[in-house]
């Protein structure tokens, strides 16, 4: 089932934050952002130490994310509180997944391959007072994520 499906928005989901400096291509969007009326997801609320919260709106049956030195492969869409979609990927890839802002890298520990969750990232756990130049994120704002997990280390677990 597509993450659009699930999820049921006309154009987009939800997202994750830090990507535009690792992923392998660039943000969908730059300076004029589409914004859209991000809806709820339904399940149980996880939050971390960090502030950073989750909501597995389907868990997945695969390969583990067990370490931020993993690499991951995931379908997402990056908004902002207000419902600005600052960014989206298809089979995007982190190398590895410390790479990302902490918040994004919390927030998708413990997923596996063919899960879907939500993470809010609280804005010091996201780009704090520096966000990417030539994007939509202002300073010190939170960032939601919808992340679909594809494949962790080259691996999906998941039957053929």
């Amino acid at each position: 089932m597509s993450l659009r499906k699930l999820l049921a928005l006309p154009a987009a989901a939800l997202a994750l934050a830090s990507l535009s400096a690792c992923l392998e291509g660039e943000s969908t969007f730059t300076q004029r952002c589409p914004v859209y009326t991000i809806p709820p997801v339904t399940g149980d609320t996880v939050t971390l130490t960090s502030g950073v919260r989750y909501i597995d709106a389907q868990v997945g049956t695969g390969t583990l994310v067990d370490a931020v030195s993993d690499t991951i492969s995931f379908n997402y869409d990056g908004f902002l509180p207000d419902g600005t979609l600052f960014g989206q990927g298809a089979d995007a890839a982190l190398r590895p997944l410390s790479t990302a802002v902490p918040g994004f890298s919390a927030g998708v520990l413990g997923m596996k391959v063919g899960g879907i969750r939500r993470i809010l990232i609280p804005a010091e756990q996201g780009y704090g007072a520096t966000p990417p130049q030539g994007t939509c994120i202002p300073a010190n704002s939170p960032l939601i994520f919808t992340v679909q997990l594809r494949s962790v280390n080259g691996q999906t677990g998941l039957p053929q």
